[in-house]
């Protein structure tokens, strides 16, 4: 039973890192990035927390010791500090199919990036491999990555047009096609 257990929650771990390498992408191209990240954490982190309280105090009769406690009520924090961002992200590009709507944004500058994670070698000129899109839409500067330049010939304060979507929960993204 105890093997059966643990391969089930080896499962799970391997699941919900393989969800968060697919989910990532999105999760860091949301127009509202760092607005997302705080609401999660904190919703993630009141969760965790009214769990671990409610666990704990359904077992206080019991006699358990406080390792065990203390145990439990840090894998029901942690587990929901890493859960919460990944399902609000899921419920909120997934469930609700909005079209992307183009919008007119002003665009600021596309920075060519070459992320290599093994160093560049001093004799060859590196390729971009990702660019970085800046842009002012709503009075707000923001920022947005993709594998390919959106706008190659594009000046600073050109009004170009960006397909955005705006997902379930209000969290808006530049979608890949309209």
């Amino acid at each position: 039973m105890n093997n059966l257990l643990l391969i089930l929650l080896a499962g799970l771990v391997f699941l919900v890192l393989g969800t968060y390498a697919v989910e990532l992408p999105f999760m860091m191209n949301y127009l509202e990035v760092s607005d997302f990240w705080r609401l999660t954490l904190l919703l993630g982190t009141g969760t965790g927390l009214t769990l671990a309280t409610w666990a704990t105090l359904r077992d206080r009769g019991k006699n358990r010791d406080i390792v065990s406690r203390m145990r439990q009520f840090a894998a029901l924090l942690i587990s929901s500090v890493l859960l919460v961002p990944l399902l609000v992200s899921i419920t909120n590009h997934w469930l609700l199919q909005r079209p992307a709507v183009p919008q007119a944004v002003v665009f600021e500058t596309e920075l060519p990036r070459n992320t290599s994670r093994f160093g560049n070698i001093p004799q060859q000129h590196p390729t971009a491999d990702q660019y970085i899109l800046i842009f002012v839409w709503n009075n707000r500067l923001y920022r947005v990555s993709r594998d390919h330049p959106y706008f190659p010939t594009a000046q600073t304060g050109d009004t170009v047009t960006l397909p955005i979507r705006q997902g379930r929960w209000g969290y808006h993204w530049v979608a890949e096609t309209p």
